[in-house]
């Protein structure tokens, strides 16, 4: 029997499609930079960034439209795996070209090359055209570099069959002619593996890639979702078929299947599609991790027949594949409206999944075999379990033992993890895995933070500019009156509005008292509301002065001479600084002057205000 020995030695292949599906940052890592060195001599172009774009079609069919994908994605795979280059990934550049409402067509002209590789931070942007004439085709590329406009590498006019570009060896044959002008000198282990004959699974994988990044644009989603179903069936390490399906099952998530679908029967009969591809996907890519633990413990001991048991941590990890699930599942609930339609994905996930294990010793000796059944697995909790390996012989205990996955469902353990049927992992791998995850979640929050850093410092300055510059508050103030003969203390509440930049308008209510009186021996009121109109002029952000007319409207207390109005209505003046932060509280110093018939009354007094009432 084929055992699957994940906790000494791993399937490369395995290892190798599980690390290229879910960690492409594995790709940098200095073990497999080291590997693929083999490849090249000498620097391999390391520092240099490049941009692949779409090349342009002329004379292609419909169907041949899905040529321009796949050389671009070849290229881009080609530059990766056999230079030292930073090649810019294909979704992030759509997502920019998208941004920047450049032609997704393809059809660039010189400016947009260069506009490309300056918003990629790339200093050489690989371009070209495929031609079909008649039967045949032309495939044309050039490779420029975008800080001098200099042509760096030409790949001139070359025919070649519609079999030789579908089965990716002319392309691979023109990214090795351009690797080598750009300066890469491939090993002879390198050129032949660039230019062998590539497997049949990834052929198909990258022609129904190419397929569905073509039915993307387009706009017809199912189409879409069905080719990156199949090429992530043919191919699981190919990353860009899972992200892309991810994307199109989002789009659709709110039943909108795109301009194709022009009536409710076709909707129908497209929603059956997709369920029927995401029900077969699914059988197949369970969207599960089995994970298990290697640290063996010993459990019960039999007396009578002079046994142990020992025991292992297993557990059942829902993936992110359920995100994709139930975007699918919310589009085609919104899509059926009350409707019944006879197909569904609410049981997408298997009813069981039976894990078959052992335990053997460095002589390679099984010590004891068991299963564990997760029944009805959850879709979003992890479940955790034990499992026991009854009747184990003491004397065959070594100081080494190993944990072996014997099958999954009741398939081959190899072959489980080389069909993606199911990703398997150890323990202290996956929580490195997930260390990973979150050490390289939080350096991205912190460089998308520095990046953005000096732009929100910049928003806030423009904002507390703005704000320096209007008088948006609640102010509360104390002040005292001076006069010959008298003192008042003056408390008041003022609303203060801006309307334009640089003005005020005000509203404040004036409530005062006598604290001293020659004329009157007993406590006397001022009872006031107060209207203005001003201006204020910012120094800094910090500092700003201003000045407003007021009219004074009410009772001023019998000792005063009438208003200079009217004699309950006299005009006045203030003049102020303010300080303090303008978008939290700030402090007023301020004078104030009335003028009545016979008198001009002077008052100093301090506010606080509560600013950005009115924002």
């Amino acid at each position: 029997m084929k055992a699957h020995l994940f906790h000494i030695t791993r399937d490369n292949t395995s290892c190798l499609i599980f690390f290229l599906l879910f960690f492409p940052v594995f790709l940098s890592s200095p073990f497999l930079l080291q590997s693929q060195s083999l490849f090249w001599s000498g620097d391999g172009g390391r520092g240099i960034r490049v941009t692949v774009s779409e090349p342009t079609g002329t004379g292609l069919s419909t169907q041949e439209q899905s040529l321009l994908p796949l050389i671009q994605s070849t290229i881009i795979g080609s530059f990766q795996k056999f230079s030292a280059m930073t090649v810019f990934d294909r979704q992030n550049l759509e997502n920019i070209i998208r941004e920047q409402q450049i032609s997704m067509s393809g059809s660039f002209s010189d400016n947009d090359f260069i506009r490309i590789g300056h918003l990629t931070n790339a200093r050489l942007v690989v371009f070209g055209s495929i031609t079909k004439v008649t039967n045949n085709f032309t495939l044309e590329l050039a490779v420029t570099d975008v800080e001098t406009g200099e042509r760096k590498a030409s790949y001139l006019p070359r025919r070649v069959s519609l079999l030789e570009l579908e089965n990716l060896s002319a392309i691979r044959e023109a990214s090795a002619d351009l690797l080598d002008q750009l300066g890469v000198n491939l090993t002879t282990n390198g050129l032949h593996e660039l230019r062998r004959s590539e497997e049949t699974a990834r052929i198909q994988a990258e022609n129904a890639l190419a397929k569905g990044v073509t039915a993307q644009k387009q706009g017809t989603m199912v189409e879409a979702l069905t080719y990156f179903f199949q090429a992530a069936s043919f191919d699981r390490s190919l990353s860009e078929a899972i992200s892309r399906v991810s994307i199109v099952s989002a789009e659709i998530s709110g039943g909108n299947l795109g301009q194709a679908v022009l009536n409710r029967i076709q909707l129908h009969d497209e929603w059956r599609t997709i369920v029927d591809v995401a029900n077969s996907f699914f059988s197949s890519h369970l969207p599960y991790e089995f994970v298990y633990d290697t640290d063996i413990k010993q459990a019960n001991i039999d007396y009578t027949r002079r046994t142990a048991e020992l025991a292992i941590g297993v557990s059942l990890v829902p993936t992110d594949a359920w995100k994709t699930i139930n975007n699918l599942r919310q589009g085609l609930n919104t899509a059926r409206r009350n409707e019944f339609w006879d197909f569904s994905l609410s049981r997408i996930e298997p009813e069981q999944i039976i894990i078959s294990m052992q335990i053997i010793n460095e002589n390679n000796t099984v010590l004891s075999t068991a299963s564990h059944t997760f029944l009805n697995p959850s879709e979003t909790t992890r479940t955790d379990a034990i499992l026991s390996f009854p009747n184990v012989v003491p004397a065959n205990i070594t100081d080494k033992l190993i944990v072996r996955v014997i099958s999954i469902n009741g398939i081959d353990s190899h072959e489980a993890g080389e069909t993606g049927y199911i990703q398997v992992s150890d323990l202290s791998d996956y929580n490195r895995r997930v260390q990973e995850a979150d050490r390289l979640r939080f350096e991205y929050a912190e460089a998308a933070r520095d990046e953005r850093l000096p732009i929100i410092l910049r928003e806030q300055e423009d904002r507390e500019t703005n704000t320096a510059k209007r008088r948006d508050d609640l102010e509360f103030s104390l002040s005292f009156l001076l006069g010959e003969g008298w003192k008042f203390v003056n408390a008041s509440a003022g609303l203060h509005w801006s309307p334009i930049p640089f003005t005020s308008l005000g509203l404040e209510a004036r409530y005062g008292t006598s604290i001293f009186n020659r004329a009157y021996t007993s406590p006397s009121m001022i009872l006031t509301a107060s209207p203005s109109l001003g201006v204020i002029f910012p120094i800094s952000n910090t500092v700003a002065v201003f000045a407003d007319g007021l009219l004074d409207i009410g009772f001023f207390g019998p000792w005063f001479s009438e208003g200079m109005l009217m004699g309950w209505i006299t005009p006045g003046f203030d003049l102020g600084v303010r300080l303090g932060n303008v978008t939290r509280l700030n402090w007023n110093i301020m004078y104030r002057g009335i003028l009545f018939k016979d008198a001009i009354t002077h008052s100093i007094g301090v506010g606080l205000n509560v600013v950005g009432l009115y924002r």
